[in-house]
């Protein structure tokens, strides 16, 4: 098996060793789907709506900063609708 690892990048939270997909939904009400690999990363935003997606054998490394005096978690069925039946190869197809 190959060795696998995983950046940490100061300014960012996902990092992944294999695949990770990317999904929020935000005020506008437009999904968006991002397919990440090894050395990427992303900022979610304070109330966008997420979901992640990982495949086997994929790392994250997730980092919360600033201040938060609310929740940071609200549920989205309007997302979870829409991506509970994607499959990973359709994910890689469309968004990879």
């Amino acid at each position: 098996m190959a060795k696998q690892s995983c950046t940490y990048p100061s300014n960012g939270i996902l990092c992944g060793a294999i695949r990770i997909a990317y999904a929020s939904y935000g005020e506008d009400q437009v999904l968006s789907i991002q397919v990440m690999r090894e050395g990427e990363h992303i900022v979610v935003q304070p109330g966008v709506h997420h979901n992640v997606y990982m495949s086997a054998n994929s790392v994250i490394h997730t980092i919360k900063y600033g201040l938060n005096t609310h929740s940071d978690w609200s549920a989205s069925p309007e997302l979870d609708w829409v991506t509970q039946t994607l499959m990973e190869s359709e994910l890689l197809q469309t968004y990879g």
